[in-house]
């Protein structure tokens, strides 16, 4: 499983979340590119976690 966390710099809550899952690729965003990726997707919060991987994989991670 690819576990994907998009952050802005700075952000208490996204390092707090990279610590916890270290295997996590991190990708800090310019605020401006951020705030248009949230909008599309209909996001009102950071940080903006991608899980990718099979079916079984997702359900493990999601217990």
């Amino acid at each position: 499983m690819r576990i994907i966390i998009l952050s802005q710099p700075g952000c208490s809550k996204c390092k707090a979340l990279s610590a916890r899952f270290a295997d996590a690729e991190v990708f800090e965003l310019q605020p401006a590119l951020l705030l248009q990726l949230a909008r599309e997707l209909n996001i009102s919060s950071l940080p903006i976690v991608v899980l990718s991987g099979d079916n079984q994989e997702l359900e493990e991670f999601m217990k």
